[in-house]
């Protein structure tokens, strides 16, 4: 099951909810029991979905929640909640030919996007990172141009990689309101800035630069017109192989190791970028 930034920052800090809670909504898994008058799966099927309750030994699911798992991939990398995710961010960001696409934050959820959104017939891609570490990582995934906040003044420096257009489509992915005032501020006018994050902490935020009108998208579960659809296209994606879950699935972790997993995505080391609990290892 993996370990959510959400679970992390919400219920391990005690943000949302109360303990004691049973965590984890990343869960995969082998079928050991099915109940009567399921049909499609059956005693041994690998699968992974959209329940709940994941870190732990055993966890029960509706079977419509459910999807098998391709032969031959891990289950570390059968995380198929985000891939859900993201790719309701892809239907979100439908970017067109010639489009600049740039990326605030890149942690799992947004090179995860990034692997659904990317395309030959953009004009250019563009990573933002105060990681050194994950913007080379976004280099190899496919992105043209790396900037490091820290290091160049952003706005400045995203004009530089577009000759003065900006960005016509910006994934935010930080989890905090100040990527999202970044993201406002190199998008161009009209443009569309799209935020998979969750803010969950009230800031102060400039959003002087919504002057420029953009569109605004939370791509989260909620924009879903047909979220069956969405599981079904998800399902087909993560059986075609195009999720990178090898590069992007970095640390495992045991059952009695959990707390420590939930600490190392609070406190990342280098080269982190997504945490797996395996019940039964």
């Amino acid at each position: 099951c993996g370990v959510c930034m959400w679970e992390v920052h919400g219920h391990y800090l005690g943000r949302v909810g109360r303990p004691p809670m049973v965590l984890g909504h990343e869960p995969a898994g082998v079928i050991v029991e099915v109940g009567e008058g399921v049909e499609g799966f059956e005693v041994g099927d690998r699968v992974a979905g959209l329940f709940t309750k994941g870190f732990a030994t055993h966890a029960v699911s509706d079977p419509s929640l459910l999807v098998k798992i391709p032969e031959g991939m891990p289950f570390e990398h059968a995380l198929f909640e985000p891939m859900k995710c993201v790719t309701t961010v892809a239907i979100a960001t439908s970017p067109k030919a010639g489009d600049v696409v740039a990326l605030v934050g890149c942690g799992f959820m947004g090179l995860l996007s990034w692997s659904v959104v990317k395309a030959p017939w953009l004009r250019t891609s563009i990573a933002l990172d105060i990681r050194p570490e994950r913007l080379k990582l976004a280099r190899e995934l496919g992105f043209e141009r790396v900037i490091n906040p820290r290091e160049e003044e952003p706005v400045e420096a995203v004009s530089r990689a577009t000759q003065g257009r900006m960005a016509d489509i910006v994934l935010e992915a930080t989890g905090s309101l100040k990527g999202l005032e970044l993201a406002s501020k190199i998008v161009k006018p009209r443009g569309k800035v799209v935020c998979i994050s969750s803010y969950l902490e009230p800031e102060r935020v400039d959003l002087r630069a919504w002057g420029k009108s953009p569109i605004v998208v939370n791509a989260h579960p909620t924009y879903d017109v047909d979220p069956q659809d969405t599981f079904s296209r998800a399902a087909e994606l993560m059986r075609k192989g195009l999720f990178p879950m090898d590069r992007l699935v970095t640390h495992k972790f045991t059952l009695d190791e959990i707390g420590d997993a939930f600490e190392t995505a609070l406190d990342p080391p280098p080269g982190y970028v997504k945490g797996v609990v395996l019940p039964n290892a």
